[in-house]
């Protein structure tokens, strides 16, 4: 009777810790927005500038990636590593551009403070270059001057929560309609608490990703692509 007890309570703190784990992803992944103005997508590559100079990172890791606790299951953007990071120290900041002619659909502005004290402060981004395409740009950590002013313009909504006691997260969300050009500085990476920049990109160009049960996936999650395959010829050669 006991070792029956034992493996009931064994199987829902399993049952608890999955839905936790799923529950933070969901919270963690932005929710792109499905349909914006501007020009269709033309078949092909939409962008032709590096968001990080090649001489700024150091690797990149593909999607996929696998990271417990915070990434338990498969990672769904691509990291862009940048130089001089390492274990102990910050790695230090460096430009981030606009990879094509985007429009920035929405800025979050994310801040996490332990006991008192700041742990990370930065940004994600939404953006599109076109009506299929969707990119979010993560752990951005300063934005342009003229960037800042606009996300302030927009009057963000801000939420704060308190997982536990002395630590709080506070998330800032504005919409916007920001046009800018490819290589238009976008802000800075690098120089806080991630290794670098995070890339997550959809391609509703592209054919739904055949999942053993595509209804527990928001729509855009079927269409997740390697951000590397949205580049012209020209730029990947």
């Amino acid at each position: 009777m006991l070792k029956k007890i034992v493996v009931g309570l064994v199987v829902i703190l399993v049952a608890v810790f999955f839905t936790m784990v799923v529950g933070e992803l969901r919270r963690r992944t932005p929710k792109l927005v499905n349909t914006i103005g501007g020009p269709e997508c033309a078949p092909g590559g939409v962008f032709s500038a590096s968001p990080i100079a090649p001489t700024d990172f150091l690797s990149i890791t593909p999607l996929g990636n696998l990271s417990p606790p915070d990434h338990t299951v498969p990672t769904d953007h691509i990291y862009v590593v940048i130089k001089e990071n390492n274990t102990i120290d910050p790695a230090y900041d460096r430009p981030v551009r606009a990879p094509g002619d985007i429009t920035i659909q929405s800025i979050n502005h994310n801040t996490t403070k332990k006991q008192g004290a700041v742990f990370s402060n930065d940004y994600a981004l939404d953006f599109s270059p076109c009506t299929d395409v969707r990119i979010n740009f993560g752990h951005v950590t300063s934005i342009s001057p003229q960037l800042q002013a606009a996300f302030e313009a927009a009057r963000p909504s801000c939420d704060t929560q308190v997982p536990r006691p002395g630590d709080d997260y506070t998330y800032c969300r504005a919409q916007l309609n920001y046009a800018m050009k490819a290589g238009e500085i976008i802000g800075t990476a690098g120089g806080g608490t991630a290794t670098g920049l995070d890339i997550q990109a959809v391609d509703r160009r592209q054919s739904g990703k055949p999942y053993a049960n595509p209804k527990r996936y928001r729509s855009d999650a079927l269409h997740f692509v390697c951000p590397l395959d949205l580049y012209d010829e020209a730029t990947k050669a």
